[in-house]
C-alpha cells in the first residue's frame, strides 16, 4: 500500500505541474465554461491510458531480473530531466475563441496528449517500480491506471475551474511558481528512486 501511495503522489506531482495539456485545457475552460473542458479531460485522459497500456503490456515480458532495476533506474532519470524541465517558465498563448465542437474538443485534447512519443518510454520506464508484486501483474497494472485516470480527470478539471474563474486572468508568475516547487519535489523523488533503483542493482 506504502507504495501506491509513493505512485499517487509521484503521479499526483507530475500531472499537476502545468504542460501542454494543462494550458490546453485552461484556455478551452476560460472560453467555453468548465462544463464543456470535461471533453478536454476525457480526450486527454484517453490518451494517456492508451499509453499506460501500450506500457505495461510491452513490459510485462521484463519486469524480472536485472532488467526491472535498469527500467527503475530510466524511470528515475527521466523524473529528474522532468523536474529540472519544470523550471523553465512557461506563457499561456492567447488565441482567438473559436466555436469548436466537443467532438474537436476532445480531438484536440486527445491527440496533444498521443502526440509525444517521450509518454511511451516516460511510462515504459516510470510505471514498473510501482508494480506492487504480491499481487497478479494484469491487478497490480489496473490499480496504476485507475490511479492515474482519477488523478487525471481531477487535477485537468481543478486547473479548468481556476481558469475559468479567473476569466483568462491567472497570473503567469503565480502558476511558474507553483510548476517551480513542484518540479523541486518531482526531482527529490526522483533522486531518491535513482539511489534506491541503485543500490539494488549493485
Amino acid at each position: 500500500m506504502s507504495l501506491f501511495l509513493l505512485y499517487l503522489a509521484t503521479i499526483f506531482l507530475i500531472i499537476a505541474t502545468p504542460g501542454p495539456s494543462i494550458l490546453l485545457i485552461m484556455q478551452h475552460s476560460a472560453s467555453y465554461g468548465v462544463k464543456r473542458s470535461f471533453y478536454n479531460a476525457l480526450g486527454g485522459v484517453s490518451a494517456a491510458l492508451i499509453l499506460i497500456a501500450l506500457s505495461l503490456g510491452g513490459v510485462a515480458f521484463l519486469v524480472q531480473g536485472i532488467w526491472i532495476n535498469v527500467l527503475s533506474i530510466l524511470g528515475a532519470c527521466l523524473l529528474i530531466w522532468i523536474g529540472f524541465k519544470s523550471f523553465k517558465p512557461i506563457e499561456l498563448n492567447e488565441e482567438g475563441e473559436h466555436n469548436e465542437s466537443d467532438k474537436e474538443l476532445f480531438k484536440s485534447a486527445f491527440y496533444t496528449g498521443i502526440s509525444n512519443p517521450k509518454d511511451l518510454i516516460f511510462f515504459a520506464t516510470l510505471l514498473p517500480q510501482f508494480i506492487i508484486t504480491d499481487l497478479p501483474y494484469w491487478q497490480a497494472s489496473l490499480y496504476l491506471a485507475f490511479g492515474w485516470l482519477v488523478l487525471d480527470v481531477s487535477i485537468m478539471m481543478g486547473y479548468a475551474l481556476g481558469a475559468h474563474l479567473l476569466a483568462q486572468k491567472l497570473s503567469m508568475g503565480a502558476l511558474n511558481k507553483t510548476r517551480m516547487v513542484s518540479g523541486v519535489l518531482i526531482t527529490l523523488i526522483g533522486g531518491a528512486l535513482l539511489s534506491s533503483s541503485a543500490y539494488q542493482l549493485v
